[in-house]
């Protein structure tokens, strides 16, 4: 692979990167909606409540979850953008 191939895959991996990270941020809004919907329940119904927290519970994995593999993206993202106008650095890595 030539310099400029590495370096077009690590923009790529990088825009890949922000939209798992946006996405995140879309669902920690979520989190907090749903948090405000289980603030506002009474106690008379508590199956509701329990419902409110077990989808709170999943979006809050899928946030650790994507924000976890955005910096290993992110990371590896920019090893190549570094490799792509450094190669002579990197030496025979790519």
């Amino acid at each position: 692979m030539c310099s400029s191939d590495v370096l077009f895959h690590g923009i790529l991996f990088l825009c890949v990167a922000i939209f798992f990270g946006l996405t995140s941020c879309a669902l920690y809004r979520q989190l907090a909606i749903l948090k405000e919907g289980m603030n506002r329940i009474d106690a008379s119904k508590p199956e509701w409540k329990l419902f409110y927290q077990l989808r709170a519970s999943k979006v809050y994995m899928m946030i650790r979850v994507l924000a976890v593999c955005a910096f290993i993206i992110a990371a590896g993202a920019l090893f190549l953008i570094f490799c792509g106008l450094f190669p002579f650095k990197c030496g025979g890595l790519l």
